[in-house]
């Protein structure tokens, strides 16, 4: 009898991306995706330069602390996850 792999998670939990989606209009075309994008970062922009205030250097140094932080532990949830 042949052994089959196990199904992937990211798979196994297809129907619940599909229901989630259901909810979100895509853009129609290349140019429209690429003008939303844009709008998403320049908001997001302002945000973030509101947010930190006269010190952006500081708050950007200490997001990429915590990013460097997390890139271990994201290794190891990855490799779990996706295990052959």
């Amino acid at each position: 009898m042949k052994r089959h792999k196990p199904i992937p998670l990211w798979l196994r939990r297809l129907d619940l991306v599909k229901s989630d989606l259901k909810g979100w209009r895509f853009p129609r075309t290349a140019e429209e995706g690429l003008r939303q994008c844009a709008k998403l970062s320049a908001a997001g922009l302002r945000v973030f330069y509101a947010t930190a205030g006269k010190h952006p250097d500081r708050l950007l140094a200490k997001l990429r602390q915590t990013e460097l932080s997390r890139i271990p532990a994201w290794k190891n949830d990855r490799a779990r996850a996706f295990q052959r």
